[in-house]
């Protein structure tokens, strides 16, 4: 009745809504189960469940599911989850079941949900483990609970009944977990295969029944498959049989890629784990295999498409299809079916590579059916480019001693088709190694390698798979080395152990033994012969064994080694001859002992060989008890046999082996014994090749003759066998091995010196002086012959007329000097003796010395290979120069630096002509491309050139007989060097390999330039930039030692090539360094070319780029570079980030940047330019100027516009008359804008700076022309602004002309006069500028100027004088404080200065004089203003005299003023004292003296200023007193004498009070010399009042008191004795014979004063001669102190009275006088020592000393004080305790040091004279020998015995070092007896000798000099 309700219901939401209801009660679910437990069912497909999966329908994706089904089911989980009791619920297995399929799904959060379903059942292992389970269902802690899962844990607590069911929940997860695709594509450790792998090693742990469910869930969808094979096959020995109907039962190819994918794993991780199940793995892998191989060969898919899938489509590690077979695969078909069979194929292999115990057969036949068979047909050409995967399954094979027979089990064609592989047209070597590979692992399957193959226990293995194949196997292998002999890079490959040819050669010969066709044998001899020539880097000694043990199988059936060949035929055999020459190149025991075992079937051939072969088997026999070393006593008696017997005997023939064996042995640099006797062998050969020779006629000797013989010669082993070992050897690394052929090398130039190979070196032979003999030094120990021996090559080679070939020089010489060079242990000592025993002989003074020595010997050598390379035709040359390149790879930091110097050597001796006038014209690049001779490009090896040094030098020497025209010639060389050399440098040079090596590379560029320079013009030009180009570019570099590297070589390139290319340098370097700091080192380097080349530049050279030149000089000082000068300011518009960073941290550091050398650059450029460039110069200067008005910017342009004014004045190809004119002008120009007002000055002090910046940016210009006219406003404003510059500029111009002279300002120079005078007028314009620098420079200009006669200055001055005062008026008060501080005011002041002192018709008023004294006043004190002020001062003062012509001024003059005196008297006097600057002393004393000569003074005001220098004689400090000292000169130089006179005696008092008393002993002498010259100047009244004052002192001697309180009065006595002896001394020297009538009393008082000072001493107990060296009271040392001062002064002052007076020394004052001075001789006081010494000096340079007379007096009378004779012995003794210090001096006597070296030399000299006189008079018999010497007699004989004894105590004791030291007491007490004895007795002996006085003196002497070299001193036994 009711219709219907049209509604839209969501049932999805719906049913969720119910369901979760359902979760909030889970009894529902109970109690309703059927239904519910049904409907679940339902919503789950049943094809969802794993029970259900062998069915064919499809799995669902999960990115299929519908997203409501899938929330559906995690809805039903949640639900059952809640259930307490599943297992009551309505078909509760068949749900359990269900929930097990779904909790091994991949799927993280249905696992989870599942599980906490299935944990509900309550099993004991789930809920044990529930928790732990939970873990690994979370994908976040799968990893951290698989780990700690302990499966003994598990265990313990489940029971093995409860064990399956945990177990399959278990694997279930990681099942799941396993196929997940979460992070598949992840490589981290939670990704897909990370998974993998931890859940496979996990399994390895488990037990085999617990790891079997995890291989049930993967071979699921096999499962019918296995069912139905399990049902066919009942026992698995039985061969399993592959038919199409097991092929039905596969599950579809996305299940199969899954399964296969995830065995790789499996296999991977548990190996032989899976055996239980390999039997099931297998057959589906034969299944899979077979019925995709079946699909492809339906399809035609072949081998090589699917190498091309394996690479591109297929992965074992992580493919795009990573193992779940849930999923659907996107491959195409046929790519789906090739990538099945592919992986398939890969499993297999993986199986069979594992070693394990399985019977693999039953399944063998299967495999050939399935997956092999179909391939084989096209094997050979499937597999040539790279291995398939059949290839790697047959690898597998062949490495398995079981599984090896498979390969011909089934078919017998499987080894051919794989060894023809190896011959396919366009193989790979990857393949060739492949098959390879498979031979050898067949070859290795054998048993021990040393026994017959054929006897082994596997040759079953070798006779089924290689011998039946042995025919293709040589065939093939063949092929493989013919083509490596074929390739062109054969003779430069190494062939090493993984080399195709290497591995061929040792299957060769393993399968040797088994060859026996006689043309197969032929065939692969001769292919393998060639390779034992090769050198031993190129092929391994391991290669040519293995040749020598395929040879030696091979001889017996060789049709040309049959017996019967004679022995002249068969040395025209190659087989003969490389078995020979084997002898002197392998190096290993196992190679000789094989080739020995060949060498002796060439018995069989002639029996003649078997001495031969026995002499050699001896010389290489080994010791059978010592592992690898040689038997010495076989080897020696080989030797023996062979030096002694056998010599003689040996034909050529023989003697081949043998030489080859010597040479060898001579490489034995360990076996001294061996090289000698080896060495001794080829001597003896020598010999008799030197007899053939001599017997042989000239045509015998021909080389085309003696070539062509057909018998052997020995002069044929000479020049075909051991000269070419010799060439070899000499590059040999090791010294002691080239020093051995070295000397051979000699032997053969002294035995065959007509032969061409050796003519030309016998000149180095030195004939018969071995000095000289180049072979012998080069190899000497010492290391100067070695230096020697190569300054002398390198003569011979620089010599004109040498005969040194260049084939010797490049192949002998070359070799022997490189060493040097190249080998750091060859500059050692130890060329001969070898390295460490010479390093062993050497001290460490003597390898310091030994190391110098080896770097002299290094340049040396470099020399030498310089004159070398300058001998060396073209193909030696650049062979030479590719060997140092070749060396650069493997160089090291101190290599490199040698070979730089060595490469620069070469190239400065490049000596070729190739600047003609062909090369012009020809197309030389071209040409050099399209000629035979073309040295290959590739990199040059050492061991080519030791392989092919024959025939390389025939290729030169072929070659250069191609072109004998010296025109075609040069087209070659200089072809080379354009297209090889030069590119060789180049890349050289610009190697980027670090900073350091880049520094010693570039010197390379200085020497590229040296060979430019001999290319032609147009080369030259072609050629240069890209040098210098590079260069520039490598000043980028931020390392500062490669800046200066480039830079340096830089400025020498331009050096080079002249100021012609300056133009060039500069653009480029302007296009390298264009931003940034580059800028900098721009500037820096364009300064240093423009110094160095100096006044080589030309307005020629520099004019075209002073464009550029003055845009880089802008550019460092006002680019925008980031730094100024002074780092201050920081602007990066044009410079990068990274660049102004650069800046900031290297600021510091960069040297370009601390210093700006575009200053300078500006000079030097405005030096050398022409004068029509100067606007293009200042161009750039005025836009700035224009632009901005910064202070640092125009502070910078006004330094610029200085240094160009600098340059122009000394540029002389610039007149001074368009200098001038040019100056005027541009002043003319800009005086008017310096001085001009500011129109808007009123508007501008209304507005704020911010109002008016504001109105600018605001400003809206409504048309072009506006802008413009605003543009031109500013420009003007800047203009005005800056136009002051170019007036200082112009005004500097005039300046330095003037000041360098450029202008004369004189009278005679009319001309100049005419030029300057226009100037005037301008010059004052300037003064009233508003500029004070130009007021600076025009006061300056105006002071050089204003004297000369020039007409408009005479009107003039008077305004520039008015203007001067003008301007000191108002820049005292802008000052303010009303200092002068300012330089314009001190420029005023010194053109003032000028015109008050030189201009006289100039008229300044009184009061403007007073006001500048006024003014100056103040500036007398600031040091910095003094020179100006005080020059001004003195032109002041100078005034009034001037104007009154020259007279003395009067007190009434109009400019003497009372201000002048007060300043001199309060400031001046003041200054000149009390200042600490000398000059501003020296400039008051200057003024001073000026004021006190030239102004009237009144006696009182004079005595007052002298007063006031007198007291300032006693200043505190020494300069003031220094000051007044040097016033006092001055005053008694200039003033009268009269004034002096009376002045005089104050003087004199205050001058001796200063010599006395002054503590300064500069002041002191100063007052002396003052003193002298004011005696001097002193009437003979004033002189007589002196001296009457200096008797008064001189006899002023105090009286002795034993009371110590009279003890000042005393001091003050001697003080007054002292100083009068002191002052007459000073008169002496000023009066010198005017002192005459007061020297008799002033005598007898000095002796006085001197006996008196002495004779106190001896009262107060003051013994100067005391040897107890006691202690003296404070007092009494104070009284000696005293007395000394007055013994010292009275005998100085004696001996300037002997010096003016010498008659006075025989006087009787004189007499008393010397006997005082040899008493005082030891007085403690060194000072009175030393005069004393001296004194006697004068006295015997007075006397003759043979008769003892006084010289000066004309009687024949003896000097009374020698007219006893003994006073000489007295004297001798006294100067020789002087000498050895064995008088007494008080240790706390000041001054008391006994001995100086002055003094030591007046003794000697004084004992000289005493002993001559000694030795004169015991000539004419007089006895000097008294009673006060022979005490000193006595004590010498005594130092003489001690002496003795001393040395023979020290003697015994050295002797009886190693005795024992337990002495009994009683042999000590005799020995002492003894000695005793013995002196006694020494001593009576020395006392009846006779003894004399010159005796003595001599051995006293002597001892004296003993005694001073022990106490180290030395000077005296020098002077002794």
């Amino acid at each position: 009745r009711f219709s219907p309700i049209k509604t839209k219901i969501d049932l999805d939401n719906v049913h969720t809504q119910l369901i979760k209801l359902l979760v909030n009660s889970p009894h529902i679910i109970e109690s309703h189960s059927p239904f519910i437990v049904t409907s679940f069912i339902e919503t789950i497909e049943p094809s969802s469940s794993i029970e259900n999966a062998n069915k064919k329908k499809p799995l669902p994706q999960k990115k299929d599911l519908p997203i409501r089904q899938r929330n559906k089911v995690f809805e039903y989980l949640e639900a059952f989850s809640k259930v307490k009791n599943p297992s009551k619920l309505h078909k509760s297995p068949e749900l359990y079941g269900m929930l097990l399929g779904l909790v091994a799904s991949g799927d993280d959060k249905q696992q989870q949900m599942t599980l906490d379903c299935i944990i509900g059942w309550r099993e004991k292992g789930l809920v044990v483990f529930g928790e732990h389970m939970k873990g690994l269902a979370n994908e976040s802690t799968f990893r951290d609970c698989l780990s700690t899962f302990d499966m003994e844990d598990m265990r313990t607590k489940v029971n093995i009944e409860e064990r399956p069911a945990l177990m399959r929940v278990f694997t279930r997860i990681l099942y799941g977990k396993m196929i997940s695709r979460r992070g598949r594509q992840n490589g981290s450790k939670s990704g897909l295969k990370a998974r993998r792998m931890a859940i496979f090693s996990f399994l390895r742990g488990v037990d085999e029944n617990e790891r079997k469910y995890m291989f049930e869930l993967m071979m699921l969808p096999f499962k019918r498959l296995i069912d139905e094979m399990n049902r066919s096959m009942v026992d698995e020995t039985i061969e399993f049989d592959v038919s199409e109907e097991l092929w039905n039962l596969l599950p579809d190819d996305h299940k199969q890629l899954g399964f296969l994918n995830v065995l790789f794993d499996l296999v991977k991780q548990l190996q032989t784990y899976i055996i239980p199940q390999l039997h099931d793995i297998l057959r589906i892998l034969i299944c899979i295999g077979g019925r995709a191989e079946s699909a492809n060969q339906e399809k035609g898919c072949d081998e090589s498409i699917q190498t091309h899938i394996k690479s591109e489509d297929i992965s074992d590690d992580e493919n795009e299809n990573d193992g779940n077979p849930e999923e659907s695969y996107e491959i195409s078909g046929n790519s789906r079916t090739r990538s099945i069979r592919l992986l398939c194929i890969r499993r297999l292999t993986q199986i069979f590579e594992i070693e394990m115990d399985f019977d693999f057969q039953p399944y063998i036949k299967s495999l050939y059916h399935t997956l092999i068979n179909g391939r084989l047909p096209k094997l050979e050409i499937e597999n040539t480019q790279n291995p398939s995967a059949l290839l790697m399954l047959f690898r597998a094979w062949s490495s398995s001693k079981t599984q090896s027979l498979f390969l011909v089990s089934e078919t017998p064609i499987l080894i051919p088709k794989l060894i023809s592989i190896v011959s396919s047209k366009g193989v790979k070597d990857e393949v060739v190694g492949f098959i390879l590979t498979i031979l050898e692992n067949l070859l290795q399957l054998k048993g021990d390698e040393d026994m017959d193959i054929r006897e082994t226990l596997d040759n079953d293995i070798i006779e089924k798979t290689i011998v039946p194949n042995i025919s293709s196997l040589l065939d093939n292998l063949s092929s493989i080395i013919s083509r490596n002999i074929e390739s062109k890079t054969m003779n430069q490959h190494k062939l090493g152990r993984k080399d195709s040819t290497t591995r061929v050669i040792s299957i060769l010969a393993q399968t040797a033994k088994f060859v026996n066709e006689p043309d197969h044998a032929t065939i692969l001899s001769d292919l393998l012969l060639p390779f034992l020539k090769r050198n031993n880097n190129i092929v391994s000694e391991t290669t040519k064994a293995d040749i020598l043990r395929i040879l030696a199988s091979f001889f017996p059936i060789l049709p040309a080694l049959q017996p019967g060949v004679r022995l002249q035929k068969l040395t025209k055999m190659h087989h003969y001859t490389i078995m020979s020459q084997m002898f002197s190149t392998l190096r290993e025991r196992q190679s000789r002992q094989h080739l020995l075992s060949v060498f002796s079937s060439f018995t069989s051939l002639d029996l003649s060989l078997t001495t031969v072969v026995n002499l050699i088997t001896e010389m290489n026999t080994f010791s059978q008890d010592r592992l690898d070393e040689r038997d010495f006593t076989s080897c020696m008696g080989a030797f023996k046999s062979l030096n002694q017997d056998l010599h003689s005997s040996l034909s050529p023939t023989q003697w081949l082996p043998v030489i080859h064996n010597l040479i060898f042995f001579l490489h034995d640099k360990d076996e001294y014994a061996v090289r000698a006797h080896s060495n001794f062998g080829i001597l003896k050969l020598i010999e008799r090749a030197k007899l053939e020779l001599n017997e042989m006629s000239d045509e015998d000797t021909n080389m085309e003759t003696f070539s062509q013989n057909e018998e052997m010669t020995y002069l044929f082993l000479i020049i075909y066998v051991l000269f070419p070992a010799v060439k070899r050897c000499l590059k040999n690394p090791s010294s002691v091995i080239r020093g051995e052929f070295i000397v051979i090398l000699g032997e053969l130039i002294k035995a065959f010196p007509t032969l061409p190979q050796f003519s030309d070196m016998v000149v180095l032979l030195g004939g018969s002086d071995e000095e000289a003999n180049f072979f012998l030094n080069i190899t000497h120990l010492q290391v100067h012959r070695r230096m020697r021996a190569l300054r002398k090559f390198a003569e011979e080679c620089r010599s004109q007329t040498t005969k040194l070939t260049s084939t010797s020089i490049a192949n002998i010489f070359v070799p022997i000097i490189s060493h040097f060079v190249l080998d750091q242990s060859a500059v050692g000592v130890g060329i001969v003796l070898g390295d460490e025993a010479a390093t062993r002989q050497l001290s460490l003074s003597q390898n310091h010395r030994a190391s110098n020595e080896s770097n002299t010997l290094v340049n040396d050598a470099i020399a030498a290979l310089g004159a070398c390379a300058g001998h060396l035709n073209w193909g030696h040359y650049y062979s030479f120069l590719r060997r140092i390149f070749a060396i650069i790879p493997r160089r090291t930091s101190k290599m490199e630096k040698q070979l730089i110097r060595l490469i620069v050597s070469v190239l400065d001796n490049f000596h070729f002509d190739i600047n003609v006038i062909g090369v012009e014209n020809s197309n030389f690049e071209k040409k050099i491309v399209d000629q035979e001779y073309r040295i290959p490009a590739q990199k040059f090896s050492e061991s080519e050139e030791r392989n092919d040094e024959d025939e390389n030098e025939n290729e030169i020497e072929n070659d250069e007989g191609k072109f004998e025209e010296a025109n075609a010639f040069a087209v070659r060389v200089h072809g080379v060097v354009i297209g090889k050399l030069l590119p060789d440098l180049y890349k050289y040079l610009t190697l980027k390999e670090g900073d350091d090596s880049a520094t010693v590379r570039v010197p390379v560029a200085i020497s590229i330039t040296g060979l430019l320079m001999r290319l032609t013009k147009t080369s030259f030009n072609v050629q240069l930039p890209k040098l210098l180009t590079t260069l520039c570019h490598m000043l980028q570099s931020r390392a500062q030692s490669v800046r200066d590297s480039v830079r340096e070589t830089l400025v020498r390139i331009a050096g080079m090539i002249g100021p012609e290319y300056l133009f060039f340098i500069v653009r480029e370097l302007k296009g390298a360094l264009t931003r940034g700091y580059m800028l900098h080192v721009l500037g820096y380097t364009v300064n240093n070319i423009i110094t160095t080349l100096g006044d080589r530049i030309t307005p020629e050279n520099i004019d075209p780029c002073i464009d550029d030149l003055t845009r880089i000089f802008v550019s460092d000082l006002f680019g925008d570079v980031a730094f100024d000068e002074n780092g201050n300011s920081i602007n990066t518009t044009r410079a990068s980030e990274a660049d102004a960073d650069l800046l900031k941290q290297k600021s510091t550091t960069m040297r370009e940047m601390k210093v700006f050398k575009s200053y300078d650059s500006f000079e030097m450029t405005s030096k050398t330019m022409s004068f029509s460039n100067l606007a293009i110069m200042l161009l750039p200067l005025k836009e700035i100027m224009l632009e901005t008005n910064d202070v640092k910017v125009t502070r910078n342009i006004a330094e610029v516009l200085r240094r160009i004014s600098v340059g122009l004045c000394a540029n002389s190809h610039i007149q001074i008359s368009e200098l001038m004119k040019f100056i005027h002008e541009l002043m003319s120009e800009s005086i008017p804008l310096s001085t001009s007002k500011d129109k808007d000055k009123k508007e501008k002090k209304k507005k704020t700076q911010h109002e008016i910046q504001m109105e600018e940016n605001f400003l809206v210009l409504g048309t072009r022309k506006q802008f413009e006219l605003q543009r031109q406003k500013s420009d003007l404003r800047f203009a005005s602004a800056n136009a002051h510059m170019f007036v200082e500029f112009g005004l500097g111009l005039l300046n330095i002309n003037l000041k360098r002279g450029n202008l004369e300002v004189s009278a005679d120079n009319v001309e100049h006069l005419q030029m300057l005078d226009p100037f005037v007028n301008l010059l004052g314009k300037c003064m009233y500028s508003k500029h004070p620098e130009i007021i600076i420079v025009a006061n300056r200009i105006l002071a050089l100027i204003c004297r000369a006669p020039l007409p408009s200055l005479e009107a003039a001055l008077p305004v520039m004088v008015t203007r001067l005062f003008n301007i000191i008026g108002s820049g005292i008060g802008a000052n303010g404080d009303g200092g002068t501080a300012s330089k314009m005011i001190q420029a005023s002041f010194r053109l003032l200065t000028i015109i008050i002192r030189y201009i006289d018709n100039i008229e300044i008023k009184k009061r403007e004089l007073l006001t500048l004294l006024s003014i100056i006043k103040q500036d007398l004190n600031d040091p910095e203003r003094q020179s100006s002020t005080f020059s001004l001062l003195r032109a002041i003062l100078s005034m009034p005299k001037r104007q009154n012509g020259g007279l003395p001024v009067e007190k009434d003059s109009p400019l003497v003023s009372t201000e002048v005196y007060e300043l001199m008297d309060d400031l001046i006097m003041k200054l000149m004292i009390t200042s600490h600057s000398p000059e501003s002393r020296e400039q008051c004393r200057d003024a001073y003296l000026q004021f006190m000569v030239d102004y009237p003074h009144g006696p009182a005001r004079l005595r007052k200023h002298i007063q006031q220098a007198v007291r300032n004689l006693s200043y505190e400090f020494e300069d003031g007193r220094e000051s007044a000292l040097l016033l006092i000169q001055g005053l008694l130089q200039k003033l009268h004498k009269v004034v002096v006179s009376d002045f005089g005696e104050s003087i004199f008092l205050a001058l001796v009070m200063s010599v006395v008393n002054d503590d300064s002993p500069k002041c002191r002498e100063m007052a002396a010399v003052l003193l002298k010259d004011l005696i001097k100047r002193m009437g003979n009244a004033d002189r007589d009042k002196i001296m009457t004052l200096l008797e008064k002192w001189c006899s002023q001697i105090p009286e002795g008191n034993e009371d110590h309180e009279n003890l000042d009065s005393r001091k003050s006595g001697w003080n007054i004795v002292r100083t009068g002896a002191q002052v007459v001394g000073l008169m002496v020297e000023s009066l010198k014979s005017e002192m005459k009538k007061w020297i008799q009393p002033l005598l007898q008082n000095l002796l006085v004063s001197i006996e008196s000072v002495i004779n106190q001493q001896k009262t107060e107990s003051i013994q100067l001669l005391d040897g107890s060296r006691g202690k003296l009271s404070e007092d009494t040392e104070a009284a000696a102190i005293d007395g000394w001062e007055v013994e010292y002064y009275a005998l100085s002052t004696y001996g300037k009275i002997l010096t003016v007076f010498p008659d006075i020394s025989i006087q009787q004052e004189g007499v008393k006088m010397w006997s005082i001075v040899v008493q005082l001789l030891t007085h403690p006081h060194q000072w009175i020592r030393g005069v004393c010494a001296r004194l006697l000096g004068t006295l015997f340079s007075s006397v003759d000393s043979s008769t003892l007379m006084f010289i000066s007096t004309k009687n024949d009378k003896v000097h009374p004080y020698f007219e006893n004779h003994k006073i000489l012995p007295h004297l001798s003794s006294t100067l020789c305790r002087l000498l050895d210090g064995s008088f007494v001096v008080r240790e706390n006597y000041k001054g008391s040091d006994s001995l100086t070296p002055d003094l030591a030399m007046q003794i000697v000299k004084n004992l000289l004279f005493v002993g001559k006189s000694i030795s004169s008079a015991e000539e004419k018999g007089i006895v000097l020998i008294s009673d006060d010497i022979q005490e000193d007699i006595n004590n010498d004989i005594l130092i003489e015995v001690d002496t003795r004894e001393l040395q023979e105590r020290s003697d015994n004791e050295g002797d009886d070092t190693n005795e024992d030291d337990d002495t009994d007491d009683e042999g000590k007490e005799d020995d002492e007896k003894i000695q005793i004895h013995n002196n006694e007795k020494d001593i009576e002996e020395a006392q009846t000798k006779k003894k004399t006085a010159l005796g003595w003196l001599f051995k006293r002497m002597s001892f004296i000099a003993r005694l001073d070299v022990s106490n180290r001193r030395g000077y005296l036994r020098v002077l002794i």
